[in-house]
């Protein structure tokens, strides 16, 4: 007799699930269907929002404690400049974050550039997230999964540490999120409202490639979805439809994709190498953002993936294959960043959700309350400073102030611009006004359309005059010493100018130059 397949719901039971009479619930999911008050059945359907408070909570404590790093003073000075000046430094850099630039614009404009304001965007991001997450995990397995796997990702290190952050990621983390979420959905939907997740897939896809074009990596795990329930219902449609909403969605995007691979090799190909067996090892930390954590979470994944039915099995494999491919793809091109794979955390959560509903209430919060333990050295991190971990601080906002302690009206500034410290960037934010004339700079990087000033060819000529001059080296960061400023601009220092005093804060040496008699 021939066993028929399941249907497209995924509240479909698997056959190796015991039938609980109508006796006292014994199981999660038949107790958060008991009856009860109105007030116990409100707070069971709105479960979700206790993961979107405490990741709201845990993202938005000391948001604005960690200084701009340095990209996030590459967003400040891309959404600041004017449009056209945009259109120009997209043409030549940063092609695939213009759609991310031109929303911070908007925002900009309305919000103000502090750096909360700045990161404000990617604090509702987060807990947004969150929700999407618990809703995953609701609809895998049942109102504690998700309510368990939203409050992972809560207290997750990269949750605070990208939504603490002036980049995209956080929002391409809930644009990944939402499509899946959606897609899951439409499967087992029919008419109108198939067609309204749909287009609401569509939509979210588009945004996920329009922030963060890697992360489209997410639709090799979607396929396998749409495979699963094309086989199991004997249809091709499923690939008719879905196929049709992910045409829509990447068509705007062709053009983004085509500028953003011509500049794969000025971004990244002198810093990202094809990763070995010792790099791939670090993906659970990079996701994570801690490696104990991350092998916990991992460890979780994998729990909920073999024991979560059939619905374990296809989740785990959406999950699976974008980063194979992911580690596949970095062999041809240089994608290997950690931090690109973020996207993956919220769906590797919903899945740890399903195992930790496997027990009691209590002892699953227990197991939660511990990871967030083991988390705190990471969170605390985060909150320090965004360089690498294990990088020391760049203290742009220590050598500001050291300038703006002892500057003069009338005084220069010249800079160590090689490498991506962007240090002018980060003196021209925390002085605003008062920053010391950068006497070299030829033209204005909104004119060249550049992070990086160019600079005049006689630094003799352009300090001719200036008493005082400023000079602002950041380190190397290989050698943790000040980068050599241009040949030119040293041998003018040393033949009118002698130092008369010199700081050094962390990442960043500050020296003070007075003309010589």
């Amino acid at each position: 007799m021939r066993r028929n397949p399941p249907t497209q719901s995924l509240d479909h039971q698997p056959p190796d699930v015991t039938v609980i009479t109508q006796r006292q619930p014994s199981t999660p999911a038949a107790a958060e269907r008991a009856p009860g008050s109105p007030l116990g059945e409100y707070l069971r359907r709105t479960i979700w929002l206790w993961p979107v408070l405490v990741t709201a909570l845990v993202v938005r404590y000391q948001a604005g404690r960690p200084q701009l790093w340095r990209d996030e003073f590459a967003t400040w000075s891309a959404v600041t400049r004017s449009p056209g000046g945009l259109a120009r430094l997209t043409e030549h850099l940063d092609a695939v974050l213009e759609p991310y630039y031109r929303f911070m614009q908007v925002w900009v404009g309305l919000a103000g550039d502090s750096a909360l304001a700045l990161r404000t965007p990617s604090i509702l991001a987060a807990a947004a997230t969150a929700g999407v997450v618990a809703a995953l995990g609701t609809m895998l397995g049942s109102r504690r999964a998700g309510v368990l796997a939203g409050l992972l990702y809560a207290l997750l290190p990269t949750t605070s540490r990208y939504g603490q952050e002036a980049r995209p990621y956080a929002l391409a983390s809930l644009a990944a999120a939402t499509a899946t979420l959606l897609l899951l959905l439409a499967v087992q939907r029919q008419g109108k409202q198939r067609w309204f997740l749909c287009a609401g897939y569509a939509v979210a896809l588009s945004l996920l490639g329009a922030l963060h074009l890697v992360a489209l990596l997410l639709l090799t795990g979607h396929l396998i979805i749409v495979a699963y329930f094309a086989y199991t219902n004997r249809s091709w449609r499923p690939f008719l439809w879905a196929g049709g909403a992910v045409l829509v969605a990447l068509a705007p995007l062709i053009p983004l994709t085509l500028r953003g691979h011509h500049e794969v090799g000025l971004q990244l190909g002198s810093r990202v190498h094809p990763p070995d067996i010792f790099a791939i090892a670090t993906l659970p930390d990079g996701v994570f953002g801690s490696a104990t954590v991350g092998g916990a979470m991992l460890a979780l994944a994998v729990v909920g993936a073999l024991t979560g039915g059939w619905r374990g099995g296809l989740f785990g494999a959406t999950v699976l294959v974008p980063v194979l491919v992911f580690v596949a793809a970095s062999e041809f091109e240089p994608l290997f960043t950690l931090r690109y794979m973020v996207f993956i955390a919220p769906l590797a959560c919903a899945l740890a959700g399903l195992a930790l509903a496997r027990v009691r209430l209590a002892p699953a919060l227990v197991m939660v309350l511990l990871l967030s333990f083991l988390c705190l050295k990471e969170q605390n991190i985060a909150r320090l400073s965004h360089e690498g971990r294990g990088a020391p601080l760049v203290d742009y906002r220590g050598a500001a102030r050291t300038i703006a302690q002892n500057r003069q009206p009338t005084d220069a500034i010249v800079y160590g611009r090689t490498g991506w410290q962007f240090a002018d960037i980060a003196i021209e934010y925390y002085l605003r006004g008062s920053t010391p004339v950068d006497v070299l700079a030829s033209s204005s990087r909104d004119a060249v359309g550049s992070y990086w000033t160019p600079e005049v060819a006689d630094p003799a000529a352009a300090l001719a005059g200036r008493q005082r001059v400023w000079a602002v080296v950041p380190d190397n960061l290989g050698t943790h010493k000040p980068d050599p400023l241009p040949a030119a601009t040293v041998a003018t220092l040393t033949q009118h100018y002698h130092a008369v005093r010199e700081w050094h804060v962390s990442g960043i040496t500050v020296w003070l130059y007075e003309r010589t008699a």
